[in-house]
């Protein structure tokens, strides 16, 4: 799917990251930098993108996400992250 985030069936996480047209982005930048502990990778994501404000339990159901990639593909956790926001109910209220 384009754009979207990608895996195969048996879990394996691809090598190419779809959040490549946003590489220089200062957001991703952040983000990366945070990648290897989900709980600052959300915050970093959910700071710039609602400026904060979201919710515990949204914020725990997004680290529960990222954790479910492993640390060695930081690209996917922090499009994970951003797809975790950007989808929620709460981020649409807020746009």
């Amino acid at each position: 799917m384009p754009g979207g985030i990608t895996c195969t069936l048996d879990g394996a996480v691809p090598k190419r990251s779809t959040i490549s047209r946003f590489e220089n982005s200062e957001m991703v930048t952040t983000a990366r930098a945070a990648a290897a502990d989900a709980d600052r990778l959300v915050s970093a994501v959910a700071d710039r993108l609602t400026g904060g404000a979201i919710s515990p339990e949204l914020r725990a159901s997004i680290v529960g996400m990222v954790n479910r990639i492993p640390a060695d593909a930081p690209e996917f956790r922090v499009a994970e992250a951003v797809h975790g926001v950007m989808t929620s109910l709460e981020y649409a209220v807020l746009r």
